[in-house]
């Protein structure tokens, strides 16, 4: 069979990007000209700096750095014969053959914050859950290991990272596993 290429959705980088410069601009702006620092000592005002100075460069680090994934070739979502190819975000696990998946199911979550919104996700399970953890970097253990603590598994495609129906996606790999799980036998 044929591969099939989702590609990332790019509409949502944009809009995180433009916010993430546009709170970076303010913090310096306040910095530089709004906040008085004549009655205070050079070393204090270092003090006073540093923290924002660190959030506003943080900030536009993974701004930047999100969206040159996003943009990135290799950042998408690839279903062949083989399995799943996810690298749709930073947390991504990458390649998951047919046989290590477990189970497929259609979640919404809703955010329990202060402003409450719907996402709709594909949770994959997969067998050999911390076989597949202990193979990622170190850095990626531990949100890998939450994830899969709040939502069964730390295999999730967001629907706000790829430009297809989350619906027919689910349709789509649970037909390419049923194919690959009879022409296996």
């Amino acid at each position: 069979m044929n591969e099939i290429i989702i590609p990332n959705k790019k509409k949502y980088v944009s809009i995180f990007l433009l916010y993430a410069l546009l709170i970076s601009f303010v913090f310096i702006y306040l910095m530089l000209f709004v906040i008085d620092y004549t009655d205070v000592n050079h070393l204090l005002k270092f003090v006073l700096l540093l923290p924002i100075m660190c959030y506003v460069f943080l900030f536009t680090v993974f701004g930047v750095s999100n969206f040159i994934w996003k943009f990135n070739k290799k950042a998408i979502l690839i279903i062949n014969d083989e399995g799943i190819d996810d690298n749709t975000n930073l947390r991504a696990l990458g390649k998951i053959k047919w046989d290590e998946i477990e189970s497929i199911k259609l979640s919404t979550h809703i955010n329990s914050g202060k402003y409450r919104f719907r996402t709709n996700m594909l949770l994959i399970n997969l067998n050999n859950l911390n076989e597949i953890i202990s193979l990622v970097p170190k850095w990626k253990q531990k949100q890998l290991k939450k994830l899969s603590k709040k939502f069964g598994t730390p295999y999730i495609i967001l629907q706000i990272h790829i430009d297809y129906d989350i619906k027919e996606l689910e349709k789509l790999i649970l037909e390419r596993m049923d194919n690959y799980k009879r022409n296996r036998l």
